[in-house]
């Protein structure tokens, strides 16, 4: 049956490492991301409780 095919295709190995990559550099933004608004937020912690 022709309709099974794409999802044969979808579960090769090398789709999924593909994804893994992707996830990996999504979690890493997002790491990124929210290291750079806790330095923000300890920059204006600090602002605020030192003067």
């Amino acid at each position: 049956n022709k309709e099974y095919i794409p999802y044969l295709v979808s579960f090769d190995p090398g789709s999924t490492e593909d994804h893994t990559e992707v996830l990996l550099e999504v979690r890493r933004i997002t790491l990124h991301k929210a290291v750079g608004q806790l330095q923000q937020f300890e920059k204006r912690f600090a602002a605020y409780y030192y003067h």
